[in-house]
């Protein structure tokens, strides 16, 4: 994950846009496992989430500990709008590049 997130500021990215990036690389990524797990029978119910302070373990990780907060928030509404808009797009572009 710190190098994902460097590497994304490495290109130029912001901190937000880095942010925002990364929420939309693991959305596909985690919906794609998920496709996977469901078409082999697997049981997607609830995790539980534990929260704790992890300052100390994330100190070889800078990009991480300083974007924490941000990484932190959900936007899983916004994300899956968007997901969703670039989803209905997608035929259109599909059908001018075939």
């Amino acid at each position: 994950m710190e190098a994902f997130l460097e590497g994304l500021q490495r290109e130029g990215f912001s901190d937000q846009a880095t942010v925002e990036a990364y929420r939309a690389f693991t959305s596909f990524l985690l919906g794609h496992l998920l496709l996977e797990v469901a078409a082999r029978g697997a049981d997607l119910g609830p995790l539980d989430v534990i929260e704790e302070d992890m300052d100390e373990s994330l100190a070889p990780y800078p990009s991480i500990r300083r974007l924490k907060s941000q990484l932190r928030e959900d936007h899983s509404a916004i994300e899956f709008e968007d997901s969703l808009e670039n989803l209905l797009q997608r035929p259109a572009l599909i059908r001018t590049e075939v």
